[in-house]
């Protein structure tokens, strides 16, 4: 892998582990938020989208860190490939606009706007990995 493709692949890792934690602390104010007069319906919402960013984004960064070690020598190009095989489908449902996403708060619109950003960005160096190996 390239010295420049390794820079992109480190800031892309940085902005995912950036987005879990803050939707780690959203979600952990939500939950802590959760009284009588909240809605639960939105509430319930608000859990289905972030626990939906996270296994995609968790997924990315299963992805990202697959590139670090080859980046790093501590596995084989070829061997990194083999592994990620089923990450990162381009066809991924939760990429699809949110049905009733008006209604959603402000906060966690940008969270998945911020979603989609990153998987898209970490579909895009999977693109150049494919076609720059090794």
């Amino acid at each position: 892998m390239s010295g420049p493709l390794t820079a992109f692949i480190e800031e892309a890792y940085q902005d995912t582990l950036s987005l879990m934690t803050e939707l780690r602390d959203y979600l952990s104010e939500v939950q802590e938020s959760a009284d009588s007069e909240s809605d639960s319906e939105t509430r319930a919402r608000i859990v289905r989208e972030i626990s939906s960013m996270t296994r995609q984004l968790t997924e990315a960064m299963a992805w990202l860190l697959l590139q670090k070690a080859a980046a790093a020598g501590e596995i084989t190009g070829d061997e990194a490939h083999q592994r990620a095989d089923g990450l990162l489908t381009p066809d991924n449902p939760d990429q699809t606009p949110v049905p009733g996403g008006a209604a959603l708060p402000l906060e966690v619109r940008g969270y998945l706007d911020r979603s989609r950003r990153i998987y898209d960005q970490v579909l895009k160096l999977r693109d150049m990995t494919d076609t720059h190996p090794d």
